[in-house]
């Protein structure tokens, strides 16, 4: 009904496609559709009235037809009792029946004693029909149905003569026993021949021979047949429609049922089972002695299980069910059969240790497996029972899982030991790429670990168990940051308080840890597209959120050994920054050596260090070098001597600011150089004018101390403790009238320690 309604809506729709359409064509299609509809019913009361007259007059036939039957019941009646009494007229009607049954008797003897005579001969041509059969079996060139023919001639002939003289002296039986007896040896050379050929079924259909199985599936229906007769013949009481002897002559004589369409199942079945253990080899269970490589293949093709399974069914239910008769129902049977046999592999597998390779393998294919053969080839679901796993998937699961976490602590453990001692000895120098950078071989192993196992989840397709195995990988990331993290700051605590018992070589193994790290970065993202292209919607979101976290923290241990780098630096220099402005300053240009020394490590920074980390590092050199340069002011011994300390602290920051723009930007060194310009403008500004050097100061670093400005204000030769307590009493007094809302900006000033 719904369709019809979308139909007629749809018409509607084609009919009325404008609104004057409403007011013009309904009128003319209403008069149009009641004509069609007056047209419909005539035809429909047309086809009604020739119906019942068809059906009246089928009526009256059969009424008829049963006064037909009854005239000829009569009529039989009438002949039979004519038939009856004929006998009676006939003189000597019993000598003559039993002349003629003589007669026939006598002629049937005849002609077995004809056959009987050919016996040898004919047992000689099976005999080599035989030996011409099983000489080409491997060619496949022989015709068994002749062969049959012949041989049922053979088996009948003896039969005949047994049941002949079953009655007879039991010396003659033993005689022709004696004659008969090749006969079951040519018969068992038969069947030989016919079960290895149903044995053969797949390789048969594969070559196209699918004569050779319809000539067995003869043979079978054939003797089947032959069964199924010799039981009805037993249900009557034995009595052998086909035999021309007296009955009492026969009645001791019985056919043996062969069963050949059970056997052929049998063989059928047989056929499956050797099917899939030779496409598994020694996963099916057939030998437990097995070479690697032989293991490897057998997993293979277990990968393969289902695109193999449904490849031998398509084959059955479109070539080889076909050759079978339709009562034999073969195609439910071999489904239901080859799908056994794959459930008893895989239960037998699930019963064995397997490894995480073989799990994922058995999930994948018991969800493949189902849903391609229903869908693919059609057949019934209730065919495929029991399911493959019957439920236990989330079991497996659980045990993959296990076997994941054990196996990357393993390898992880192993590579960290390995890779820390490296780090912490040093007794060689990092290794170099091809970019000329330090680097380590940390997260190449790692990542090779990981991506094997990623691929593996991958090739499940299922969503959560790819999410929970990135989730196990990122723990281990978690877990390796967390020693690198506490090797990294115990090596450079080592290298700070005890520089002359550690080791040579820290900066560069430093430089490759970061390197190393940032790279893990890259190979992350590499991890979260192949995962990605399998998984839906839902799972994406989830997997960008864990990795993402992962290169996070990857990044931040890459920014860990750079801040390592910029402290192993300053360690070198940091006595310098003690004499600024002291007396040692004025003598010597001590700061240059700072800047010497930043430029040396510069220099490697730049040939060993990725691009990236590079500006990173200078970024965090220059940071440091403008607070300590600030925090300088409160040097013990440290005396702004005007003019000279105006021209040595201009000096400093012009060479700083020099060396720095060799390695960023003049945009990122003017930020952070621009403090001490304007500290400069303090110290060189006058008593009276300093206030406004001040504003313009406070105004772009909202968190500048007073007690900074205090400091310069006191050592500053030319202003006396007086002018010191009027010029803050005028800074305190404009920093009061200012909102508080702008003392939460934070700069560079926030991060002096002794202001």
């Amino acid at each position: 009904m719904e369709e019809v309604r979308q139909h007629a809506v749809a018409r509607l729709g084609e009919l009325l496609k404008h609104p004057d359409d409403i007011n013009f064509k309904v009128e003319v299609l209403r008069r149009k559709l009641l004509k069609e509809k007056r047209v419909l019913e005539t035809q429909l009361n047309t086809d009604v009235q020739r119906q019942f007259d068809e059906i009246k007059d089928g009526l009256q036939w059969m009424s008829g037809s049963q006064g037909q039957v009854e005239l000829v019941r009569r009529r039989v009646a009438q002949i039979d009792q004519l038939c009856q009494e004929a006998k009676l007229w006939i003189p000597h009607y019993e000598r003559i029946a039993k002349i003629s049954c003589t007669h026939r008797n006598f002629l049937a003897t005849i002609d077995f004693v004809k056959e009987f005579r050919t016996f040898n001969e004919k047992r000689h041509q099976v005999a080599q029909l035989l030996d011409q059969a099983e000489a080409h079996i491997e060619t496949l060139d022989l015709n068994l149905l002749r062969i049959h023919y012949e041989l049922r001639q053979l088996e009948e002939l003896r039969d005949r003569a047994m049941r002949y003289t079953a009655v007879g002296h039991p010396d003659v039986a033993h005689t022709l026993e004696r004659m008969f007896g090749d006969i079951d040896s040519l018969s068992e050379r038969f069947e030989r021949i016919l079960w290895g050929l149903a044995e053969y079924v797949f390789e048969l259909a594969e070559q196209l021979r699918f004569d050779l199985i319809v000539q067995v599936c003869k043979v079978v229906e054939y003797e089947e047949r032959r069964d199924q007769q010799g039981a009805l013949l037993q249900q009557r009481g034995g009595q052998d429609a086909m035999k021309v002897v007296s009955p009492a002559a026969g009645s001791n004589w019985t056919r043996t049922d062969r069963h050949y369409k059970r056997t052929l199942l049998e063989r059928l079945e047989r056929a499956i089972r050797h099917r899939l253990a030779t496409m598994l080899g020694p996963l099916s269970g057939a030998d437990a002695a097995q070479t690697l490589e032989a293991m490897d293949e057998a997993l293979a093709a277990f990968g393969q299980l289902t695109e193999n399974v449904a490849q031998d069914l398509a084959l059955v239910q479109n070539y080889v069910a076909p050759c079978f008769p339709p009562d034999f129902d073969i195609l439910p049977f071999f489904v239901t059969h080859y799908h056994r046999a794959v459930y008893d592999h895989v239960q037998r597998l699930q019963d064995s240790p397997m490894d995480g390779g073989t799990i994922l393998d058995l999930l994948r294919v018991s969800r493949e497996y189902h849903v391609t053969i229903y869908e693919t080839l059609g057949f019934p679901q209730e065919w495929l029972e029991p399911k493959l796993l019957e439920g236990k998937e989330e079991v497996l699961i659980q045990e993959y899982m296990a076997i994941v976490r054990k196996k990357l602590r393993e390898w992880v453990d192993n590579l960290m030991a390995t890779e820390t001692a490296e780090f912490v000895n040093r007794t060689k120098a990092p290794e170099v790429d091809a970019d000329n950078l330090y680097c380590m071989q940390t997260s190449v192993i790692m990542f090779q670990i990981v991506n094997e196992q990623v691929e593996l989840a991958c090739e499940s397709t299922r969503g959560r168990l790819i999410f929970d195995v990135v989730s196990e990988c990122h723990a281990v990331f978690r877990i390796a940051q967390q020693q690198w993290k506490r090797h990294l700051d115990a090596e450079c605590r080592r290298q700070a308080t005890r520089a002359a018992d550690v080791p040579p070589g820290l900066v560069d193994y430093v430089i490759a840890l970061a390197n190393d790290h940032l790279r893990a970065v890259e190979y992350t993202e590499s991890v979260l597209s192949r995962a990605c292209e399998v998984v839906n919607r839902s799972y994406q979101e989830k997997l960008h959120a864990e990795l993402s976290l992962a290169m996070d923290e990857f990044m931040n241990l890459a920014k860990a050994c750079c801040t390592a780098l910029c402290g192993i630096v300053f360690d070198d220099v940091l006595p310098v920054f003690g004499q600024l402005f002291t007396p040692a300053w004025y003598k010597d240009d001590i700061l240059q050596a700072v800047v010497l020394t930043l430029k040396d490590y510069s220099e490697d920074f730049r040939h060993h260090l990725h691009e990236y980390l590079f500006e990173l590092v200078i970024k965090h050199i220059l940071e440091r070098f403008a607070t300590l340069y600030l925090d300088a002011v409160a040097n013990k011994g440290a005396r702004f001597t005007r003019p000279a300390s105006v021209i040595k602290f201009h000096a400093d920051v012009e060479a700083a600011e020099t060396f720095f723009r060799t390695c960023l930007d003049a945009i990122t060194v003017d930020a952070w150089l621009q403090p001490l310009h304007q500290t400069g403008a303090l110290i060189e500004s006058s008593a009276t004018l300093i206030f406004l050097d001040f504003y313009a100061m406070k105004k772009q670093y909202p968190d500048l101390p007073l007690s900074f400005v205090k400091d310069i204000l006191q050592k500053r030769d030319d202003v006396d403790r007086s002018q010191v307590k009027e010029i803050m009493e005028t800074l305190n007094n404009k920093v009061k009238s200012e909102p508080s809302g702008m003392h939460k900006t934070q700069t560079i000033f926030s991060q002096l320690t002794n202001y």
